[in-house]
């Protein structure tokens, strides 16, 4: 196994790759869970994940943390790195997978078209979200999956548009999860966002911890 220090060394030299987490970090992420709110930048600003850890089996995947057993928040950290996105993406993506519902929304788009838009602030709700076309079509989707799937944005300088939250690899799979998996996917936000303001409310049950 690497040394500690091997380790960090490592560690650096991902996240020095990492432009995603640049993109996210030059702009200020107000981020409201409950109570709880933290900018980003500061040591645990998900106070959700401070007393959690992540148990690895991958021996590959390993020699990134020195440890099978390291705190989730960590894991994230390098796993975004890995993959070329912001630990945010990561974080606020696990705790909309648990349950934690997304209330309210401001981002914007680090690359594409939607770049040009400026500051785009989510509607939670909007009539699109209800129409029956959209029903009939996707049988099996809720108007919680519309809304995230095919979300509405007031934009800053191409008024409103539409655009997935979501990564492209589960856009698909989030529409159609149910029927075919019997089970809703992983949540996973589209890498391009950048992020300026989230707001969550919590699981149902109040208490959910997050394993």
């Amino acid at each position: 196994m690497l040394s500690e220090n091997n380790v960090a060394e490592m560690q650096q030299e991902i996240r020095a790759a990492n432009t995603c987490q640049n993109e996210q970090d030059a702009v200020d992420c107000k981020v409201t869970i409950k109570s709880i709110e933290r900018i980003t930048g500061n040591t645990l600003w998900l106070s959700a994940f401070s007393e959690t850890v992540a148990l690895l089996d991958d021996s590959v995947t390993e020699k990134y943390f020195g440890s099978k057993v390291v705190k989730t928040i960590d894991y994230f950290r390098v796993n975004a790195d890995l993959n070329k996105n912001s630990f945010e993406r990561e974080a606020l993506s696990d705790l909309i997978s648990l349950g934690y519902r997304l209330e309210e929304l401001e981002v914007q788009y680090s690359s594409g078209p939607q770049k040009q838009w400026g500051t785009c602030v989510w509607y939670s709700d909007h009539s699109s979200y209800h129409e029956q076309s959209l029903a009939d079509e996707h049988p099996t989707a809720t108007v919680e999956d519309f809304r995230v799937g095919m979300a509405m944005f007031k934009t800053e300088n191409a008024g409103d548009q539409m655009e997935s939250l979501l990564s492209a690899q589960m856009m698909a799979e989030a529409l159609y999860a149910e029927e075919i998996f019997g089970r809703k996917p992983q949540f996973l936000f589209d890498k391009k966002l950048v992020f300026l303001k989230v707001v969550l409310s919590l699981p149902s049950g109040n208490e959910q911890k997050i394993a």
